[in-house]
């Protein structure tokens, strides 16, 4: 991650590959959601035990990209934006 040079707010810019990662991740946290609906109202053996498979696929998958998005540093970046300044309140 890197500082944007044309930008004065001084956060951290993603690079592309870390914005993509973020992105699947959205995308898996939905099909998971899904995915667990299908579980739960699903009208037969088969169909819920395919939901069980893809979601437990989805979840492998959401893992690893929460991972690569640590090793990117982003998590780290995100937790150091939502704290507080020292010194500062965080309403400031």
């Amino acid at each position: 991650m890197s500082v944007d040079p044309s930008c004065d707010c001084g956060w951290p810019v993603m690079s592309p590959d870390a914005a993509n990662r973020v992105r699947a991740v959205q995308n898996r946290l939905g099909r998971l959601r899904e995915l667990r609906q299908i579980t739960r109202d699903a009208p037969d053996r088969l169909r819920r035990d395919a939901a069980i498979i893809d979601y437990t696929r989805a979840l492998d998958s959401l893992i690893e990209d929460l991972g690569a998005l640590d090793e990117m540093g982003v998590l780290a970046a995100c937790i150091r934006r939502l704290e507080p300044c020292k010194g500062q309140s965080p309403q400031d």
